[in-house]
């Protein structure tokens, strides 16, 4: 999570090719407000964390996503 959309997903990025396959990462970050610089958007983030645990409940650990 991030309040840069560009950061969240190359920090998700980073971490699914860290994992190695191994891990589930969803980035979440930035908001919908196109006025804003930067925000957090917390159905996003809350859309993520659902995201994440579906993919580890059904076998796809290598899924990456925003």
């Amino acid at each position: 999570m991030s309040h840069s959309a560009r950061l969240a997903e190359g920090t998700a990025d980073l971490a699914a090719q860290v994992g190695g396959g191994t891990v589930t990462v969803i980035a979440a970050g930035g908001t919908d407000d196109v006025t804003a610089a930067a925000g957090a958007d917390l159905k996003a983030v809350a859309k993520a964390a659902e995201e994440a645990w579906h993919a580890s409940k059904l076998g796809d650990p290598t899924r990456v996503g925003g």
